[in-house]
């Protein structure tokens, strides 16, 4: 007998870790826009937002999923002032 059970095949999406200043508002279908180490960055655009508070962002896209931090960026540049 041949199986006719369909099998779903789940594709594993790749995390971005990375951090800035992001402008807001964050909305789905539009992609994320945020400022590191000197140049304006874009994502893809967002499908789902993940999470969203003080510390990070995380949204997911077609292809990645994006956590992005707010401080540390401002914390690497206390850290080198001291």
């Amino acid at each position: 007998m041949k199986n006719t059970k369909q099998e779903k095949t789940v594709k594993i999406k790749r995390m971005i870790f990375t951090y800035g200043s992001v402008l807001f508002p964050i909305a789905t279908g539009r992609p994320v826009n945020y400022y590191r180490n000197g140049k304006w960055h874009r994502t893809e655009d967002v499908k789902r937002i993940i999470r969203s508070d003080k510390e990070r962002i995380v949204v997911e896209t077609k292809g990645f999923v994006y956590n992005i931090q707010f401080q540390q960026e401002e914390a690497a540049s206390a850290m080198a002032a001291a």
